[in-house]
Order: structure tokens, then C-alpha cells, then sequence
């Protein structure tokens, strides 16, 4: 199964270098934020399409 990230960016909703730094803020996040968390967070991505890519990635 291909992680979030990398789905998000082949469908082209985040770019390679938004993902890059969405994982630099999750390496350094001490509460251990989920991915998608931290791309709404850094404003890349809203709610609404993560759940849709999220549904696509379950149901898929």
C-alpha cells in the first residue's frame, strides 16, 4: 500500500517539495502528528481533499 503522501503527490494535489517539507516538520513535531495534519497545518492541502484521498486510498 503506497503511503498518503506519495498518492497525494502523483495525483498532483501536493508537490514533491511540499511533501519533503511536511516530513521535516514531522520528523521534528514531538507530539507525533500524522502527515496530513501537518500538510493542512503548513496550508498545502484542506481537510475536505484529505479525506477524499484518504476514502480513495481505503476503498481503492
Amino acid at each position: 500500500m503506497k503511503r498518503i503522501g506519495e498518492i497525494l503527490v502523483e495525483n498532483g494535489a501536493i508537490t514533491r517539495v511540499q511533501l519533503e517539507d511536511a516530513l521535516d516538520h514531522q520528523a521534528k513535531d514531538m507530539h507525533g502528528k500524522k502527515i496530513g495534519e501537518i500538510l493542512i497545518e503548513l496550508g498545502y492541502l484542506n481537510y475536505e481533499s484529505l479525506l477524499a484521498y484518504l476514502e480513495g486510498q481505503l476503498h481503492g
